[in-house]
């Protein structure tokens, strides 16, 4: 799915609300694959068919009260017939009950993390300044890692390290090794053994921030690619780890 900003310019450029009386496809489109693309779920049909009804871009875009209006009145073309006023008053219900999930689903938006100014790796042994890799640092075992991390504006709330061979799973870093300084800055230290262990090659250092420490709790385990599809800011920074200089 394209980010909230094209997916806006895309579904307010199509039809008015003012024509959005019923939903343009036959059945209506499932309501939950509108909550799931509200949600961030990838779904092509799905956005698609929001660029193309205004109806459903209405309860799925639009401010609760509207989008309740507009559920039931399509619960009640569902139901219709002699059941319509007795289940008037629970599509109404139900209508207010969805209206606010779509409500907090949709928005309000996440706020934007502020990135942060990142100084390091320090404490190299060596630069290798080849043509193909300018300025990379290279550690050993006993090098003393530092990576200095200063918000550009109100720090995250959360944060944690990792580290990875490059397209390998990310590997959590203990949580002693990055520390949060009181004006915010963060800095992530240790020694080449304690943040590599024995295994020498490529590696890079992220030092990832959020809003909450639940962004940060399913990223171990994954690799970079995936992992960043979450509500956070990353930091990274590729070294060069040998087991003797």
């Amino acid at each position: 799915m394209t980010d909230d900003t094209q997916l806006d310019a895309r579904i307010h450029d199509a039809a008015p609300r003012e024509d959005a009386t019923a939903c343009v496809a036959t059945p209506e489109f499932d309501l939950g694959r509108l909550l799931g693309l509200a949600a961030g779920r990838a779904d092509a049909e799905a956005e698609a068919h929001l660029a193309a009804c205004a109806f459903c871009r209405a309860m799925a875009v639009d401010a609760a009260e509207p989008a309740g209006e507009l559920l039931v009145a399509r619960m009640g073309r569902a139901w219709g017939g002699t059941r319509r006023v007795v289940w008037g008053g629970l599509a109404a219900g139900l209508a207010i009950a969805a209206a606010a999930v779509l409500f907090i689903v949709a928005g309000p938006r996440t706020s934007e993390i502020a990135p942060y100014a990142v100084e390091g790796p320090l404490g190299g042994v060596a630069a290798a300044r080849s043509s193909d890799d300018a300025g990379s640092n290279v550690f050993v075992p006993d090098s003393q890692v530092r990576l200095v991390l200063r918000p550009t504006g109100a720090p995250a709330p959360a944060a944690a390290a990792f580290v990875s061979e490059p397209g390998a799973p990310l590997r959590r870093l203990p949580d002693a090794a990055l520390r949060r300084e009181p004006n915010g800055t963060l800095l992530l230290k240790g020694s080449g053994r304690e943040l590599f262990g024995d295994s020498a090659g490529r590696k890079r250092l992220y030092v990832v921030v959020a809003e909450a420490p639940a962004a940060l709790a399913d990223i171990a385990g994954r690799t970079a690619d995936d992992a960043r599809r979450g509500a956070a800011r990353w930091h990274e920074v590729e070294i060069e780890y040998r087991p003797a200089p």
